[in-house]
C-alpha cells in the first residue's frame, strides 16, 4: 500500500466500519471473559497409566483431551486479545484524527462516512449545496488519512522537501 489513493481508501473503510469495529471490540471483550471462565472450569486430572506397555494409539485419553481443550481455549484467548488490540488501535487512530478536524469538517466526515448521511442531507443541514458538502467532506477525508498514516499519504508532488 504505497499509493496515495490506497491510504484514502483505507481511511474511508475505517470510517464506514467504525460503528461495527466498536461493537466487535466490545463483543471480543465478552468472548474473552467467557473463554477465561471456561478455562477456570476446565480442570485436568493427573494422567494414570497402567504398567502395561502400549502406545501407538492415535486417540487421546480423557486427561489428554482435557489438556488439549485447555490449550485450544488459551490459544483462542490470545488470538481474540490480538484482534481486539488491533481493532482498538485503529479506533484510537480514527478518534484522534477526527479530534484534529474543525467542527464543520468533523460533522461532514462523521455524518457521511460513519453515520451514513448523504452529502445532500449534510449540505442542507449546513445551509450549503451538496457539491460544497461533498468537496469539503472529501478534502477533510484526505486530512483524516494524513493524520492516520502520516506523510506517506500526501501525493508525491505535495510532500515537503527540507534541504539541509
Amino acid at each position: 500500500m504505497n499509493e496515495y489513493n490506497d491510504y484514502v481508501g483505507m481511511t474511508k473503510r475505517y470510517l464506514k466500519s467504525y460503528n461495527q469495529l466498536r461493537i466487535t471490540a466490545r463483543n471480543l471483550d465478552e468472548d474473552i471473559e467467557a473463554s477465561q471462565a471456561m478455562l477456570q472450569d476446565e480442570s485436568v486430572a493427573i494422567s494414570r497409566y497402567g504398567g502395561e506397555m502400549g502406545g501407538g494409539s492415535g486417540e487421546l485419553n480423557a486427561v489428554e483431551s482435557a489438556a488439549n481443550r485447555r490449550m485450544k481455549i488459551q490459544a483462542d484467548i490470545v488470538e481474540m486479545q490480538r484482534n481486539k488490540t488491533e481493532i482498538e488501535r485503529v479506533l484510537r487512530k480514527v478518534d484522534r484524527a477526527l479530534e484534529g478536524l474543525g467542527d464543520a469538517d468533523r460533522d461532514l466526515v462523521q455524518g457521511h462516512f460513519i453515520d451514513g448521511y448523504s452529502w445532500g442531507q449534510l449540505g442542507n443541514k449546513a445551509y450549503c449545496t451538496e457539491k460544497w458538502a461533498r468537496d469539503k467532506g472529501n478534502k477533510a477525508l484526505k486530512e483524516v488519512a494524513f493524520m492516520e498514516f502520516g506523510e506517506c499519504v500526501r501525493p508525491r508532488q505535495l510532500r515537503f522537501v527540507f534541504a539541509g
